[in-house]
């Protein structure tokens, strides 16, 4: 609901789109946008006076600033919220109900499960509807058993009224697609009888219940064994899985497209110019694209929006964190597989960009950031990659070199500066070995 609203207001006004699951992401989102406004790569630790007068004064009120996901509840948002600003629009997400007091929210809008019957009325949209024309005048009214409607009704309520769980479940039963010749009663029989192993293994997935999870087994699994057409589907949904929101899956798209396209025609040495990535990556390419991402949203993996600015535009492909967070425990391997690549497409967009402009490589900061996690979370992620280490490092090489390089911005030079440099030199040296010996360690 709030990027729908965003999306629409866009026109209107400039908006920013803050990530609250933490404190560090909120400051670093604000940061870049700091250094978007200044269009430079300086380092804003309070980026907050800035961003604040150049809303006040260059979009006179006509801005919104959105938080989405502020769930955690010990986040000092309040120094976030621009309150020296008269006018200021501020539109949160969140599942902690005490952020409405502790904010002084003016206008609350509580999301609550779909009723029984609006939430029949979803299933049989999905259900009754192909994949093309998903609305609900063009649904087709389908007369229904009495043992039908009752299996609909309680896979809503099993389903707890979660529209997205009710539309993936709706799309997997629809006649075109999913597991053929199976319907509701059919599928109510399977997850009787199926055992919900996600939860034995792990009870942080305890905060939804067991439907959810046995729901996105049902609904997923054809495209996830991937055989025949949906072998690209399943690439595709373990790549989208492993990114840590839509816009660096965009970004990872265009830097594998630049990358083939540049070099097309080459004939040089495979091991050592990244083109095991093409062959692993090649569901990004169009064509193989278009079929993997349209059978991903056909059964509601994926919600895709089209921008229509050429041919070689890349869309809008959001994973809900739900079913990322499901696919990364359930197919952990797969999700995990690409990070070799993704860490070599890095490294050439940031040479390529410090290579061929004088536009410095801040645009690929999420990137770095999510590699950098993924590192943390899986040390051993490199051992069997298509992608050499010595390659796949490269954009943390450079990374550190750049910060290197402006470890020595602030060494005093020259004769006017001598007396200082001796008065201080202790200090002096102290920081700056700090400094280079925190940043060598990125490079272990």
């Amino acid at each position: 609901m709030a990027r729908s609203f965003a999306y629409n207001a866009q026109k209107t006004m400039a908006i920013l789109w803050i990530p609250g699951n933490s404190e560090a992401a909120i400051k670093q989102a604000f940061e870049q946008y700091a250094r978007q406004i200044c269009k430079n790569d300086q380092l804003y630790s309070d980026p907050m006076p800035l961003i604040a007068r150049q809303l006040s004064e260059r979009f006179s009120n006509q801005w919104l600033v959105v938080f989405d996901g502020l769930d955690a509840p010990l986040i000092n948002i309040q120094k976030y919220l621009f309150a020296n600003l008269k006018k200021s629009k501020i539109l949160i997400t969140t599942r902690n109900k005490d952020l409405i007091s502790y904010i002084k929210a003016t206008h609350v809008l509580q999301v609550n499960p779909l009723n029984e019957q609006i939430g029949q009325d979803l299933l049989n949209v999905y259900m009754n509807t192909d994949s093309a024309s998903l609305t609900a005048d063009q649904a087709v009214q389908e007369e229904q058993t009495l043992l039908e409607t009752n299996a609909r009704r309680r896979i809503v309520k099993e389903l707890g009224g979660f529209p997205l769980v009710i539309a993936i479940v709706g799309a997997a039963l629809r006649k075109e697609g999913g597991i053929p010749g199976i319907n509701s009663h059919a599928y109510l029989a399977w997850t009787d009888e199926v055992k919900d192993f996600l939860l034995e293994q792990d009870p942080v997935f305890s905060d939804y219940s067991s439907s959810v999870w046995k729901a996105f087994q049902f609904a997923f699994q054809g495209i996830l064994q991937g055989t025949g057409i949906n072998q690209y589907a399943a690439f595709m949904a373990h790549f989208a899985a492993s990114c840590e929101n839509a816009a660096n899956l965009a970004e990872y798209i265009r830097l594998y497209r630049k990358f083939r396209t540049r070099n097309t025609a080459s004939t040089r040495s495979a091991a050592t110019q990244g083109y095991s990535i093409i062959g692993q990556l090649r569901f990004l390419a169009n064509g193989f694209f278009e079929l993997a991402i349209k059978a991903l949203a056909a059964l509601n993996m994926v919600t895709v929006s089209w921008i229509e600015d050429g041919p070689n535009d890349v869309p809008y492909i959001k994973m809900h964190s739900l079913v990322r967070r499901w696919l990364g425990k359930t197919n952990h391997d797969k999700v995990f597989t690409y990070a070799g690549s993704k860490m070599w497409l890095l490294g050439f967009g940031m040479y390529d960009q410090l290579n061929g402009s004088r536009v410095g490589p801040s645009r690929f900061e999420p990137l770095l950031k999510e590699v950098s996690e993924t590192l943390i979370e899986n040390p051993r992620v490199l051992d069997d990659s298509q992608v050499p280490a010595s390659e796949a490092i490269f954009p943390l090489l450079l990374d550190t070199q750049i910060k290197l390089s402006k470890s020595i911005d602030f060494l005093p030079a020259g004769s006017l500066h001598r007396s200082r440099l001796h008065q201080f030199s202790r200090e002096l040296e102290s920081e700056l070995t700090n400094s280079y010996d925190n940043n060598l360690k990125d490079i272990d």
